[in-house]
């Protein structure tokens, strides 16, 4: 849905050209003329702009300074829009991202379209936070700029993390046990084997890992280990 709403906004402030192409495509007069139109089509891509509910900016290409930004861009890293406007895109990375950000700014080109980049910015209050980015090319008062959503995955990168450190601690235990432990996945195909197991067996988990339990107890000789995941 998001890459959707950023498709929308790819209007902001809509150049000359843009208003013909708008015109040309639907030819009916609107009251009050062309001027009246593309007023209008102004005022409803601000209103997009301003009222969409993730942070959202502009900013311009060459000196990377912030051209416009919105309702959300400012309640979510705590700057007015005043001091946002005198501000870059390296004030709201941490000093260690700055290096990255530059690299990867002269390495893409200028047309690309960003879908989901990853980065770390920084609040008005020092706090960072995890974020995924799309962007595309706009031109915007006549300079070439970018036009930047926003979506905060700090928690989403939490989780991950969590889960990350619950699953070594899960290996580590089961690595570490006397006990020969194997485990399957919902259809019994087996994704631990344990090296208790390997002694106990005389299989290494490689044989064993990614294969059905059946098959795995059939070539030790143990059917009835198959029979124990079928009860359970």
């Amino acid at each position: 849905m998001a890459s959707i709403v950023v498709e929308e906004f790819t209007r902001v402030r809509p150049s000359k050209q843009m208003r013909a192409e708008m015109a040309s495509e639907h030819p009916r007069e609107r009251p009050g003329g062309a001027a009246a139109a593309a007023a209008g089509e102004d005022d409803r891509y601000r209103l997009l702009f301003e009222h969409n509910p993730q942070a959202t900016w502009v900013y311009d290409v060459e000196t990377l300074a912030f051209l416009e930004v919105n309702e959300a861009a400012v309640r979510d890293y705590g700057w007015r829009r005043d001091e946002f406007l005198r501000m870059t895109l390296r004030d709201i990375r941490p000093p260690e991202e700055v290096g990255r950000l530059l690299v990867h700014l002269e390495a893409a080109p200028g047309d690309r379209r960003e879908r989901g980049e990853r980065w770390r910015h920084r609040r008005e209050d020092g706090s960072l936070i995890d974020v995924e980015v799309h962007s595309h090319a706009v031109t915007f008062e006549g300079r070439p700029a970018r036009l930047v959503q926003v979506t905060d995955v700090t928690e989403r990168v939490r989780g991950e993390a969590e889960l990350r450190r619950q699953k070594e601690l899960s290996d580590g235990l089961i690595r570490s046990s006397l006990d020969g432990i194997v485990a399957v996945d919902p259809e019994a195909v087996v994704q631990a084997w344990n090296p208790a197991m390997e002694r106990l067996t005389g299989l290494p988990a490689e044989r064993c890992l990614g294969v059905r339990v059946a098959e795995v107890a059939m070539a030790i000789g143990a059917p009835e280990i198959a029979d124990c995941f079928r009860r359970a």
